[in-house]
C-alpha cells in the first residue's frame, strides 16, 4: 500500500473511530432522565417558563421580577429544540460534540497528526463532568454555556494559528467568534471571566499576522476583528430591542442595568459594627437606612416581614442563624430586593423597576454623603466591601476550589429524585421532551426490560466517570508541571511560541474561574460546586491536551524526527 493510501486509510478508520464512540457516548447517555425540579422559579422552572413563552410567540412573556434576571438564549435554545422536535439532554450532548470537533479542526495548523488530533477529540468528548447529573442533569443553563465556551475560544484559536490563510477564511472564523461570543454574553452574566483570554488571543492573532504579512496582514487583522464586533453586536441589538418593545427597557439583562448594580452597591455603603459572614446588607443596617430613604421604607413591610423571613430561612444553612433575626445572605438579598420591588407595585414593566432601583441608590448616597448614616466611599455591583482577613480566606477558597475543579470532585452519573407537583412536571416533559427521574416519594419505576437497559447504560457512563477522575487529575498535575518547564525554557531563549500562548489563555481562564468562584463562595454564598466550574472542565482538558503535544512535539525535536509527520 502506498504512503498515500495508507494516510487516506487511517484518516477514515479514525473518522469512523471518532463517529462510532459519539454515537456510543450519546446512546449511553441517552438512558440518564432529567432531575427535574418544579418549584425553582429563579432556575429550572424559569427556563421552562421562559421558553413556553417564547414558543407562543410572547418573547419572555409578561413582566415579572424574574423576566431579565437571566439572560435569554438558553430559554431560546429551549425553545428552539422543542420546536425542531429534539429533546433537551440530545441537543444539548450534540452541542457539545459540535464543540469538541470544532476545537480539533481549529486546532489542526498546529496538530497535523491523524493520532494526535484523534486523542485529543477523545479527551474532550469522554470529559466526564459532560455527563454528570446531580447539577447538570437539571434545566440549568450550563448545560449550553459550556459547548459555547469551548467553541469561543477555539474560534479564538483558530485566527491564531491561520494568519496567512485567505481573507474568506479569517472572517468565516472571525464571524463566527462574534456570534458565539454574543451568545456567551446572553447565557450568563460573569462573562469577564473569559476576557483576559480573548484578548490574549486576539493580541496573539494581530501579532502572528503583523509578522507574516506586515501591514497587510494587520489591515486583514483589523477587518476580521470588526467583523467579529458586528456579529457580536447584532444579537445583542436585537435582543435589546425585543426588551424594548416589550418592556420599556433597552437592555439585555436587569442584573447588567447600572440602576439595579447602584442600588445594591448603595445598600452594601453603610458600615456596621456588626459583621456576619456572608452577609452584606444586615437587619441592623436595614433599620437606620429606613428613616432616612423614603423609597426603601416602602418596602419595609416586605423586607422585614414575610417575604424576608422566607429568604432568611433559606439562608439558615450557610449564614448559622435564626431565621427570625432576618439575616439573609448576599446571594439571596439581590433576589428579596428584587421581590419586594415587584409586590409593592413598583415594578409594572423594566423602565419602572429600574427608576425605583435608582431612586433608592439616590436616597441612600445621599444620607451617606450626609454623614446621617456612616459609610464608606460610593459603590456600584454585588461585590461587598472587602473585610479584615478576608484575603487569606479567599486564597485558601481558592485552593479548595482548584483542588475540586481539578480532581473532577462531586461527578456521578446517576441523577437524584425530581421534584415538583405533577402540572409542573409535566410541563417539563412537554416543553424539554425527556423523561424525568422518578418522583420523592412517588412509585418506583417498573422493573422492564428497557428500564434495566438504561439502568445498565447509566452504571456504565457512572463506571467510566469515576475511573477517569483520578488519570485526569493526574493529567492536570502532568501538564502544569510541563507548563511550567515550557514558559521557562521561552523565556531563557526569547522564543515565546503560538501553542504556549494558547496554553496561556487556557491555564488563565481557569485560573480566572477558580478565583471568581472562591471569591463569590466567601463573600456571597457557597459557590464551590460542579455547576460554577462546568464550563471551564473542557478548557482543563484542551490544555493538557496541548501541554502533552508541545511535551512531544519537543522530545521529537531533540531526537531529529519530524514533528508533524501524518
Amino acid at each position: 500500500m502506498s504512503e498515500t493510501r495508507q494516510s487516506k486509510f487511517t484518516v477514515r478508520s479514525l473518522l469512523i473511530a471518532a463517529a462510532l464512540i459519539t454515537v456510543i457516548k450519546i446512546w449511553l447517555t441517552r438512558s440518564q432522565h432529567y432531575f427535574a425540579i418544579g418549584g425553582a422559579g429563579l432556575d429550572d422552572q424559569l427556563f421552562i417558563d421562559l421558553a413556553s413563552n417564547i414558543l407562543r410567540g410572547q418573547w419572555l412573556g409578561n413582566y415579572t421580577e424574574t423576566t431579565l434576571a437571566k439572560g435569554p438564549l438558553y430559554s431560546c435554545w429551549i425553545a428552539g429544540l422543542r420546536w425542531l422536535g429534539i429533546p433537551l439532554r440530545l441537543g444539548d450532548q450534540l452541542a457539545y460534540a459540535g464543540a469538541c470537533i470544532l476545537t480539533v479542526y481549529a486546532l489542526f495548523p498546529l496538530i497535523t497528526k491523524h493520532w494526535h488530533r484523534f486523542a485529543l477529540y477523545l479527551l474532550l468528548l469522554c470529559n466526564p463532568m459532560s455527563f454528570e447529573m446531580s447539577v447538570l442533569g437539571r434545566v440549568l443553563r450550563q448545560n449550553i454555556y459550556t459547548p459555547i465556551t469551548l467553541a469561543l475560544i477555539a474560534c479564538a484559536i483558530a485566527l491564531c494559528l491561520r494568519p496567512t490563510h485567505s481573507f474568506l477564511r479569517q472572517v468565516s472564523w472571525s464571524c463566527a467568534g462574534g456570534l458565539l461570543w454574543a451568545a456567551f454574553w446572553l447565557t450568563r452574566e460573569e462573562g469577564i471571566w473569559l476576557a483576559p483570554s480573548l484578548i490574549l488571543l486576539g493580541g496573539c492573532y494581530v501579532v502572528v499576522s503583523w509578522i507574516h504579512e506586515r501591514t497587510q496582514g494587520l489591515r486583514k487583522a483589523a477587518q476580521c476583528l470588526g467583523a467579529a464586533c458586528l456579529c457580536g453586536l447584532l444579537p445583542l441589538l436585537l435582543v435589546s430591542g425585543l426588551n424594548q418593545y416589550h418592556y420599556r427597557w433597552f437592555g439585555t439583562v436587569e442584573f447588567r442595568a447600572q440602576e439595579f448594580k447602584d442600588a445594591y452597591g448603595a445598600l452594601t455603603r453603610p458600615s456596621s459594627e456588626l459583621v456576619i459572614p456572608l452577609v452584606h446588607v444586615t437587619r441592623q443596617t436595614r433599620e437606620s437606612l429606613y428613616p432616612h430613604c423614603p423609597t426603601l421604607a416602602k418596602l419595609q413591610p416586605l423586607i422585614e416581614g414575610q417575604s424576608g423571613r422566607g429568604w432568611a430561612k433559606n439562608s439558615t444553612p450557610w449564614t448559622h442563624i435564626p431565621e427570625e433575626e432576618l439575616q439573609i445572605a448576599g446571594g439571596w438579598f439581590m433576589w428579596l430586593l428584587r421581590q419586594s420591588v415587584a409586590e409593592a407595585g413598583h415594578a409594572g414593566n423594566a423602565a419602572q423597576a429600574l427608576a425605583f432601583y435608582q431612586q433608592i441608590s439616590d436616597e441612600v448616597n445621599a444620607a451617606c454623603d450626609k454623614g446621617l448614616i456612616p459609610a464608606g466611599p460610593r459603590r456600584s455591583g454585588f461585590l461587598p466591601p472587602w473585610r479584615e482577613g478576608q484575603t487569606r480566606t479567599w486564597m485558601l477558597a481558592s485552593l479548595e476550589a482548584a483542588d475540586f475543579f481539578a480532581s473532577f470532585r462531586g461527578f456521578t452519573a446517576h441523577a437524584p429524585t425530581s421534584l415538583g407537583n405533577p402540572d409542573q412536571i409535566a410541563k417539563f416533559r412537554e416543553i424539554t421532551g425527556e423523561i424525568e427521574s422518578p418522583m420523592r416519594g412517588g412509585p418506583p419505576p417498573p422493573a422492564t426490560y428497557l428500564h434495566r437497559i438504561d439502568e445498565g447504560r447509566t452504571q456504565v457512563l457512572q463506571s467510566v466517570g469515576r475511573f477517569l477522575r483520578r488519570p485526569l487529575f493526574a493529567l492536570s498535575l502532568v501538564s502544569l508541571g510541563l507548563f511550567g518547564f515550557l514558559l521557562l525554557r521561552a523565556i531563557r531563549h526569547r522564543q515565546l511560541s503560538v501553542p504556549l500562548l494558547i496554553a496561556s489563555a487556557l491555564l488563565g481562564a481557569c485560573l480566572a474561574c477558580v478565583l471568581i468562584i472562591a471569591l463569590v463562595h466567601v463573600s456571597s454564598f457557597p459557590a464551590i460546586g460542579v455547576g460554577g466550574f462546568a464550563q471551564a472542565y473542557p478548557l482543563l482538558l484542551l490544555f493538557n491536551g496541548l501541554m502533552l503535544f508541545e511535551a512531544s512535539a519537543l522530545w521529537a525535536k531533540r531526537r531529529g524526527q519530524p514533528l508533524n509527520s501524518a
